[in-house]
């Protein structure tokens, strides 16, 4: 008889598998990079999320590199050599990627090195997740809070300005008040709230076209105001 060791075969089978199936069920464009033979292989994740076919795609680390963004490109290749030349295993970076109609996705994109004993680097294992749709929601809410900022320091420019006593009395009970009605009330209507000094103690109460009193602290005299 004849005995052959094939436990390694096996679990190089076995690992192989695992991959095979986790590629299937990921959204990640999964890549794999053998540094011994320069080749590179994707997943369908790749044709799925940036609409290159896998069969046009040249498998060479240089077809990624030549899909970065130009501004990003050179601070990625930078990063991710770090890694590779270095000794460590993880890399991570986020760069905008080309698709196939020529748009950019940006991409959250991280890798593991495999090395052998002598610590050489032998292959890469990555996954490239596609970030754009954070990306637009997250430009969409600075664009709106920055149009909430603007419209705030206008309304505030506007209260200032106007000629009559303005307060805003906010749901959670803080008032804010212009200059003017503090000069008619007083100083201590902008601590203590001009509503309160004028007899309106909540938010929801209505003094519409009525006489209000109030007698204002510096003065000391009784005025009427509508």
């Amino acid at each position: 008889d004849t005995v052959i060791e094939t436990t390694q075969t096996v679990l190089a089978s076995q690992a192989e598998e695992r991959l095979r199936l986790a590629n299937q069920v990921t959204n990640d464009a999964i890549w794999d990079w053998n540094f011994m033979t320069g080749h590179v292989s994707w997943n369908e994740a790749l044709a799925v999320a940036y609409g290159h076919k896998i069969h046009e795609v040249e498998p060479t680390g240089q077809w990624w590199i030549d899909h970065i963004h130009p501004e990003d490109r050179e601070r990625i290749d930078i990063s991710i050599h770090a890694v590779i030349d270095g000794s460590g295993t993880l890399w991570a970076d986020e760069y905008r990627f080309k698709r196939a109609d020529g748009s950019y996705a940006y991409v959250y994109d991280r890798g593991n090195v495999i090395r052998d004993e002598a610590g050489q680097p032998l292959r890469m294992i990555g996954a490239m997740l596609d970030l754009s749709g954070a990306k637009a929601a997250e430009d969409a809410l600075r664009e709106s809070e920055r149009r909430l900022t603007t419209e705030r320091a206008l309304l505030r420019a506007v209260v200032q300005q106007a000629p009559i006593g303005i307060s805003i009395a906010y749901g959670d009970g803080h008032e804010e008040i212009n200059d003017r009605l503090e000069a008619m009330l007083g100083p201590r209507s902008r601590t203590a709230g001009a509503l309160r000094s004028l007899g309106i103690f909540s938010v929801g109460d209505v003094a519409d076209e009525r006489p209000l009193t109030a007698v204002n602290e510096t003065s000391g005299e009784k005025r009427r105001f509508e």
